[in-house]
């Protein structure tokens, strides 16, 4: 069983059930439902009736459009005619990678991760097209990003493992990633590259979040790095609190000093004002540490 941080009601590592023997996890439940919408979406398409299907994908303008069911369905919305031999392979890489994330983090846990990845990045999108920053027509539909989301979980997981021809996941989910990304900047496609990366970014935080300490060497160093910043910025505050510190009682010795020989009237405007703060700091620690 795996060390992580998920809450307690994480769930079971059993599957759900088994059928004749074999195994039903949440992620073969998953791949069927999206096997059986291809097949239905194909249907209707072949049917003439293509306008129906439509309702299923999201547009950041889903609230204005009142139909808050598309962040929910557009996933499920696989046309065989775009989609074709990559929804096969899409397909394969989910069962073979998803039930590996599922396994590791449980049952539940993996469930919630599933339906985060299909929420989280679309509302976000909305967020930002409604300030004005990007298109708000433009639509999103299928799972390959999602499913993307998802191995990139596993590489979290098993940032060394070899994958394909022998490569490291890592080395793998690098590649795939810098391609996409030229994609949507060829195409100039600022929604699409968003929200490619908004899911990334989703699926890496959560399994950060649950603990999971792999992934990519480069962001590991940059982040050893900000804290190491942070940490030097926090001892530097320090520093220069213990040395105003130092100065003040430096100055309020030599004001005592001048009291003892010369007496209070001796003192001027700046000196009394010292002393006073002096005071004041004595009795409020004086007060707090008697409540």
């Amino acid at each position: 069983m795996s060390q992580h941080r998920w809450p307690s009601s994480s769930g079971s590592y059993e599957p759900l059930t088994y059928i004749r023997g074999v195994a039903l996890d949440v992620t073969t439940l998953i791949a069927a439902i999206h096997v059986l919408c291809l097949l239905l979406v194909t249907l209707l398409l072949a049917a003439k009736h293509g306008d129906w299907v439509r309702f299923l994908e999201f547009k950041a303008s889903f609230l204005a459009d009142r139909q808050p069911w598309t962040l929910f369905t557009y996933p499920f919305y696989h046309d065989i005619t775009r989609e074709n031999l990559f929804f096969a392979l899409e397909m394969l890489m989910f069962f073979w990678f998803g039930r590996e994330v599922e396994r590791f983090i449980g049952r539940n846990a993996f469930a919630w991760f599933y339906a985060l990845l299909c929420l989280l990045p679309p509302v976000a999108l909305t967020a930002i097209s409604r300030a004005g920053s990007l298109p708000l027509e433009y639509p999103i539909v299928g799972s390959s990003t999602i499913h993307m989301a998802v191995f990139l979980g596993f590489v979290v997981i098993y940032p060394n493992t070899q994958v394909f021809f022998g490569l490291a996941s890592k080395w793998v989910a690098t590649v795939l990633l810098g391609i996409a990304t030229l994609y949507f900047l060829a195409q100039h496609n600022w929604f699409l590259l968003s929200y490619y990366w908004l899911t990334m970014l989703v699926s890496w935080s959560m399994l950060r979040m649950a603990g999971v300490g792999g992934g990519f060497g480069w962001w590991n160093s940059f982040e050893s790095w900000r804290m190491e910043r942070a940490d030097r910025k926090v001892q530097a505050r320090r520093a220069r609190h213990r040395q105003a510190k130092a100065v003040e009682e430096q100055t309020v010795d030599q004001i005592l000093e001048k009291i003892s020989n010369s007496g209070m009237a001796s003192l001027n405007d700046h000196e009394r004002a010292v002393l006073e703060r002096t005071r004041q700091k004595l009795v409020q620690r004086d007060s707090g540490r008697s409540s």
